[in-house]
C-alpha cells in the first residue's frame, strides 16, 4: 500500500493529480479510483459509476455526522435543537459551495457548461460532499474527520460567528434595555485553560444589580448564555 501511494505519487502519469488531492485533503491518497468521480460531473458521465452523485450521497451522511459529533463535544451545554440548527448553519448549500470554491475544487470539475447553466454554483459544494465520501472510501472515518476540523472547521468556518447569528441574545437584551430604560453591562469575571483550551466566565447586570451569569469558549458564547439567563428574568418569558 505504502509502495503503490509513493508511485502513484512521485512516478505514475497520474501524479499530478495525487499531488493536487494530496494538497488538498492534507495526505498522500492510496486509491486514486475514489477520488476521479468526485470530479466528473453527470452531465459528461452518465453512468452512476463514473460521476459523483453515488459519493455526494455517502460524503453528505458522513459530513453530518462529523459536524454532529463535533458540535456536541464543543457545545456540552447546548440542548438537541440549538445543536441542530447550528448544524444546519453549517451544512446549508450556500456554506457547503462556499467550501467547495475555497479549496479550489470547481477549477476541476468537467462539466456541460450549457446544460447545467443554472445549477453550476452548486457544482463546488456537491464535489466537497463528493470528496467526503472519496476520503471516507479511501481511509476511513479518522481520517475525513481529521480532514473536515484541520482543514475545513479551523481554515474556512467561523463557528463562532455563526453561533452569533443563530443564538443573539445580547443584541436581543440590548434591545430590551433601551426599549424599557434599564442599563445593561456585562463584566468578564474569569479565564481559565480547560482541555487545551480558553475557557471564560461572565456576569450580566441590569441596573447595576447582578441578574445572571454565562460560561463559554469564547467570550462572546458566554455572553450570549448570560444575556440569554438575563432575557428569561426581565422579561419573564422564555427566549428559544
Amino acid at each position: 500500500m505504502i509502495l503503490k501511494k509513493i508511485y502513484n505519487h512521485y512516478f505514475s502519469s497520474s501524479r499530478n493529480f495525487s499531488r493536487f488531492i494530496g494538497s488538498v485533503v492534507g495526505y498522500i491518497p492510496s486509491n486514486l479510483d475514489y477520488y476521479r468521480p468526485v470530479f466528473q460531473h453527470k452531465s459528461l458521465f452518465p453512468e452512476p459509476f463514473e460521476n459523483y452523485e453515488r459519493l455526494e450521497l455517502l460524503g453528505d451522511a458522513v459530513l453530518n455526522s462529523i459536524i454532529s459529533e463535533y458540535l456536541y463535544l464543543r457545545y456540552p451545554e447546548k440542548k438537541e435543537g440549538s445543536l441542530t440548527s447550528l448544524r444546519s448553519k453549517i451544512v446549508n448549500r450556500k456554506q457547503l459551495n462556499n467550501i467547495g470554491n475555497l479549496l479550489g475544487l470547481i477549477e476541476y470539475v468537467q462539466y456541460d457548461h450549457k446544460s447545467t447553466n443554472g445549477i453550476q454554483q452548486d457544482i463546488s459544494g456537491n464535489a466537497f460532499e463528493a470528496l467526503i465520501g472519496a476520503i471516507y472510501m479511501d481511509s476511513g472515518y479518522d481520517q475525513v474527520r481529521k480532514f473536515v476540523v484541520e482543514k475545513v472547521i479551523k481554515n474556512h468556518l467561523d463557528i463562532d460567528h455563526l453561533e452569533e447569528t443563530i443564538f443573539d441574545f445580547k443584541s436581543k437584551l440590548y434591545q430590551y434595555s433601551q426599549k424599557n430604560n434599564i442599563a445593561l453591562k456585562f463584566d468578564h469575571i474569569s479565564e481559565e485553560i480547560i482541555e487545551n483550551r480558553k475557557f471564560f466566565k461572565v456576569e450580566a447586570y441590569v441596573d447595576g444589580e447582578l441578574v445572571s451569569n454565562g460560561e463559554g469558549f469564547s467570550k462572546k458564547s458566554a455572553e450570549q448564555v448570560a444575556a440569554k439567563k438575563a432575557l428569561e428574568i426581565v422579561s419573564k418569558e422564555t427566549i428559544s
